[in-house]
C-alpha cells in the first residue's frame, strides 16, 4: 500500500470503519512508514480529543455521584424538620415513658396484692346454711293462717374437714420397703465347710451339681493355686442332705458353730483343698 492510498482510508481506519484485510494492511503499512505513521497520530489527536471532552462531560457516573449525593443530604433534612418539632430528643422521650408506665404497673400490683386479704378471709370463710325459713313456693302453697308467726332462722355452721397427713403416709411408705429388705437380708445365716480332696477341679465340679441336685446356685468361686472356695445358696430344708452329699466326696468339717435355720435359704461357704 502507498502513501496516498493510506491517507485515503486513514480517516476510516481512525472510526474502525475499514474491512479486516485493508485494515491489516494499513497497519503493516505504519510499522514501515515513519512519516505516515506521525501523521496518522497528529489525526487521532484531533479527531479524538474534542470526543473526549464530550464525553468527559456527560459522563454518567457524575450524574450518579450527583443524585446519591442530593438522596444522602434529604434524609437528614428531613430528620432535622420532624425533630425540630419536638421539644425533648426520641431517647430520652422513649425513657420517659418507660418509666412512667413500670410505675403505674408497680402501683397496680401493690393495689392487687393489698386487695388479696380480704378475698382469702372470705374465700376461707365458714360456709353458713339457715334453716327454718320457708321458700317462696312454700308460703304460697299454704295460707297466711298456717305461716308460723314466730319463726326464727337457725344457723349451722360446717367447719372444713382436717387435711389428711401426706406427707406422714408417704413417709412411712418409703421405709417399708427398707425395713423389709433389711430384715430379709438379716435373716440368711452363712454356714462354713472345709472339704478336703487330692482333686481339687473335679470335687468342685461335683459340689456345684450336689448343690443344684439341693435347689441351690453358685453365688461365687474362687481358685488360687492351693484351695478352691464356692459360695452356695441352699434352702434350709435341703442343707443336711447336702452335706451329706458332700461327705461322699472327702472329709468334710463344719466350721461353723451354730445350727442352720429350719426355714428360708442358707448362706454356704465351701473351702476345697
Amino acid at each position: 500500500m502507498r502513501c496516498r492510498e493510506l491517507k485515503e482510508h486513514l480517516p476510516a481506519y481512525l472510526r474502525e470503519e475499514v474491512p479486516p484485510d485493508l485494515r491489516q494492511r494499513i497497519k503493516s503499512h505504519l510499522r514501515g512508514c515513519k512519516k505516515c505513521k506521525a501523521g496518522m497520530e497528529e489525526m487521532k489527536a484531533d479527531t479524538v480529543a474534542p470526543m473526549g471532552k464530550k464525553e468527559r462531560t456527560a459522563f454518567p457516573r457524575l450524574e450518579v455521584s450527583t443524585a446519591s449525593a442530593e438522596e444522602s443530604a434529604s434524609p437528614s433534612t428531613e430528620k432535622e424538620g420532624f425533630s425540630s418539632g419536638l421539644k425533648y430528643p426520641i431517647p430520652v422521650a422513649a425513657m420517659a415513658l418507660l418509666v412512667i408506665g413500670g410505675v403505674y404497673f408497680y402501683q397496680r400490683g401493690g393495689s392487687d396484692l393489698k386487695a388479696d386479704p380480704s378475698a382469702m378471709e372470705k374465700e376461707a370463710a365458714p360456709v353458713v346454711e339457715t334453716a327454718g325459713t320457708p321458700s317462696p313456693s312454700e308460703t304460697a302453697g299454704k295460707g297466711p293462717s298456717q305461716t308460723p308467726a314466730s319463726a326464727a332462722p337457725v344457723v349451722l355452721v360446717t367447719e372444713a374437714p382436717p387435711t389428711p397427713p401426706v406427707k406422714v403416709q408417704k413417709a412411712e411408705s418409703r421405709s417399708l420397703p427398707h425395713a423389709e429388705g433389711r430384715s430379709t437380708v438379716g435373716k440368711i445365716m452363712e454356714m462354713k465347710l472345709l472339704l478336703i480332696s487330692r482333686d481339687v477341679t473335679a470335687v468342685a465340679e461335683r459340689v456345684e451339681s450336689h448343690a443344684a441336685a439341693a435347689s441351690g446356685k453358685v453365688l461365687k468361686k474362687n481358685q488360687n493355686e492351693m484351695e478352691m472356695r464356692l459360695v452356695l445358696l441352699v434352702p434350709a430344708e435341703r442343707y443336711e442332705g447336702f452335706l451329706e452329699s458332700l461327705q461322699s466326696l472327702g472329709l468334710v468339717k463344719e466350721l461353723s458353730k451354730k445350727p442352720p435355720p429350719p426355714h428360708g435359704p442358707v448362706r454356704v461357704a465351701v473351702t476345697i483343698q
